[in-house]
């Protein structure tokens, strides 16, 4: 199904979308467009699958402004009309268009809009009328008929008047199944019975919906071979308005899991890696300056090598915590965790700033951090708990029964400091040898009675990373683990800071992120970003 574009006019509204073999864009003409729609489409929307074409509202759906607009636009390949409709005095169907200026309805004959549609769309594939009585007949046929024979491949249509959320709830299962490609695969009659089942599952309005079919093949848009192109996400949304960028704002919404790294350039991070740096290059006497960009765990797998991994933890412990002690915690860290909800989030990490802020925006749920455990630990992993009400952290000693949707679970997968008071260093990954060896280890790390719902929140929620970077092969390798080698789900956004020149590389199929997935990427600057969100807190 190519493109799928939406608008939408008042009184009636009507809705046009899709344009060929992938859905791209939607129309409909209502008041304004429905929030519940676009809510529905906003996975596609990101996807790249639909574009939401700008909403025909308010005085554009008068007559003639209506039908200016409507040969003026691009043609879309589903039109959605979103309003009232009925009969005139004849009981030949109409359908109503916003009021004109002296607020005197405008009811327009079903057969003139069918016509117009006609003549100014030549890609339009499907007509859905979310009205009252499409599909009744009137003295001749009904809206949906008369919209059929005009040439549109299929319409779908209400028998009878349907509360607003039936009606609602309807469209959106219809669009769900018709674009995924797995589900409805472009399919308008498999669409129209998933519709229906969902909706008799409650009520017998299940069989208010109905399907006008032109020819024999229902499959009207081919999604096997489609190639999603997600939108430009804009990188001035939160710089030039003060508000979050749509997609970013969208993906906060729902639930979704967030991926925090350590690619942000807050103060206390660039400090920590500058001394880190400095220190390792003046123990190992290297002057070179060719060897001052060598990636900072290639000079921490060089010292150790050298002087062993004992002289190297003291010499992280030392700089982390001088520094550490004399910065707050990142902003952008504070900013992000009113937004979080319970459900697995990831931090790459030494120090358990995430953890920390989790239970003091979200003090009423129980946390739980797992991390590589010390040396010896039987279980390879460390998992503390901090209980509802309670400031202390514990270690588990046995598993309790997980509800990720009432709690909330960090993996802290390159280990680090352990988040009670006084907290111990166990198992930093700071070498070469470290993250190849932690990419093993990383079967460990999830307690197998936990592991299919854990590893199962990760991989069917929209994924949002922060200071992750496609370019450091560390990072790639974890989000290959975290998605088992498969597209990251639908939604799934970067952030990206000022340095972080990645956008292709993120948006772009097949270069190296798992399963030849893509994210869609918002590109802010760290202040711009904070602001935003804290101005956008729930």
């Amino acid at each position: 199904m190519p493109a799928a574009s939406t608008r939408s006019t008042r009184g009636s509204h009507a809705s046009c979308g899709a344009r060929s073999s992938s859905c791209r864009s939607w129309r409909s003409p209502t008041a304004r467009p429905s929030r519940a729609s676009e809510a529905v489409l906003a996975e596609h929307v990101a996807s790249g699958a639909v574009t939401l074409l700008a909403a025909i509202a308010g005085d554009a759906a008068r007559n003639p402004v209506l039908f200016e607009r409507l040969r003026s636009g691009p043609s879309p390949h589903v039109l959605h009309f979103l309003g009232h409709g009925g009969f005139d005095a004849q009981r030949n169907p109409v359908i109503r268009l916003a009021d004109d200026a002296d607020g005197e309805k405008t009811l327009l004959p079903i057969e003139v809009f069918a016509e117009e549609l006609r003549a100014c769309f030549d890609t339009l594939r499907i007509v859905y009328l979310q009205a009252c009585s499409g599909a009744r007949p009137g003295v001749f046929a009904s809206a949906a008929e008369l919209l059929a024979r005009s040439g549109v491949d299929a319409v779908v249509a209400h028998l009878w008047p349907v509360r607003a959320e039936v009606a609602r709830a309807a469209a959106q299962d219809f669009y769900t199944h018709l674009i995924g490609a797995r589900v409805g695969g472009g399919d308008v009659g498999a669409s129209m019975q998933a519709s229906r089942r969902t909706l008799l599952a409650s009520s017998a309005d299940g069989f208010s919906p109905v399907l006008y079919l032109r020819g024999p093949d229902a499959r009207l848009f081919d999604l096997e071979e489609r190639r999603l192109k997600p939108p430009k996400v804009s990188a001035r949304g939160s710089r030039a308005t003060g508000e979050l960028p749509a997609a970013l704002r969208t993906l906060l919404q729902g639930p979704f899991s967030l991926i925090l790294g350590e690619a942000w350039d807050d103060e206390a991070t660039v400090e920590i890696r500058a001394r880190l740096r400095e220190a390792l290059l003046e123990a190992l006497k290297i002057n070179e300056p060719a060897e001052a960009h060598t990636p900072l765990f290639s000079l921490a797998q060089r010292y150790a090598l050298q002087g062993g991994r004992l002289k190297l933890d003291r010499l992280f412990q030392k700089i982390l915590l001088a520094v550490h002690s004399r910065h707050d915690a990142p902003a952008i860290i504070d900013a992000l965790a009113p937004h979080l909800r319970p459900g697995v989030h990831t931090t790459l990490l030494w120090l358990p700033l995430l953890e920390h802020a989790i239970a003091r925006h979200h003090p009423g749920k129980p946390l739980y951090v797992i991390q590589p455990g010390p040396p010896g630990h039987e279980d390879r992993r460390l998992i503390m708990v901090r209980t509802t009400g309670s400031d202390d952290w514990e270690e588990v000693e046995s598993l309790p029964r997980l509800k990720l949707e009432e709690a909330f679970v960090v993996l802290r997968l390159y280990g680090g400091y352990s988040p009670e008071s006084q907290p111990m260093l166990m198992s930093p990954q700071l070498t070469e040898d470290d993250h190849i060896q932690g990419l093993f280890e990383l079967r460990y790390i999830v307690p197998p009675e936990w592991e299919n719902m854990i590893m199962g929140w990760l991989r069917t929620r929209p994924v949002l990373c922060v200071g992750v970077s496609a370019l450091d092969w560390r990072h790639r390798m974890l989000l290959r683990w975290l998605f088992d080698q498969r597209p990251p789900p639908v939604g799934s956004l970067a952030v990206l800071a000022d340095g972080q020149s990645e956008d292709e590389i993120w948006e772009k199929r097949g270069a190296g992120l798992p399963g030849t997935g893509h994210f869609a990427v918002v590109h802010e600057p760290a202040e711009a970003l904070v602001a935003a969100l804290r101005g956008d807190r729930p």
